[in-house]
């Protein structure tokens, strides 16, 4: 799954907390999951200020995310956008 994250204009901890849920969720079952974020500063700050911008499957672009998976990862999953 790929989330586009570009559209948002606020970022909390909600959020995060989500994301990291979401991550591990799919880390255990070995499903694909890309965050694209671009250059959204309301979504790269805080990730940036708590570390967890290197640790996350951050994308700039929906194709590099598309590009960093398999076409099995891919296969029946489309872009949700928030």
């Amino acid at each position: 799954m790929i989330v586009d994250l570009t559209g948002l204009s606020f970022f909390g901890s909600g959020g995060i907390s989500d994301m990291l849920v979401a991550t591990e969720r799919a880390a255990r079952e070995t499903r694909f999951l890309g965050y694209v974020v671009g250059n959204n500063r309301s979504v790269v700050r805080p990730l940036s200020v708590i570390g967890l911008l290197d640790r996350l499957p951050i994308y700039a672009t929906v194709q590099q995310a598309k590009a960093a998976a398999t076409p099995d990862d891919l296969s029946g999953v489309g872009v949700s956008s928030l």
